[in-house]
């Protein structure tokens, strides 16, 4: 299955799929089931059978609605105020490291400043 396919199925924009793919992030947990009927296999198969103790797998839930924020793309509907290529931006952008996110907005004011 495509990368665009699988995107358009969860919402998302096909960046967001390619980097699950190269494993620089991960699908939230709250797509984990969607992706598991896609793909037309288990929950145990996606995860594993060994998910920890009650207490971890909290954790991770906790943990994974901290860092991986609903996507901006299931706010828009096509005819929003941003363009696909943005909305793919900022989701990209939520998959970095503060310091990475810090080197890229610098990177982009220098480039602005440069085409001024």
């Amino acid at each position: 299955m495509s990368q665009a396919k699988v995107a358009q199925e969860l919402g998302i924009s096909a960046p967001s799929v390619a980097q699950w793919e190269i494993g620089r992030s991960k699908p939230s947990l709250d797509r984990l089931p969607v992706l598991a009927d896609l793909y037309g296999v288990s929950l145990e198969e996606i995860c594993g059978t060994d998910l920890g103790t009650p207490d971890a797998v909290m954790r991770v839930v906790i943990d994974d609605a901290e860092r991986s924020p609903r996507p901006i793309s299931s706010d828009f509907s096509g005819d929003g105020p941003y363009s696909e290529s943005e909305v793919a931006i900022i989701e990209l952008w939520r998959t970095l490291s503060p310091d990475m996110r810090d080197r890229l907005l610098s990177l982009i004011e220098a480039i602005s400043r440069d085409a001024a």
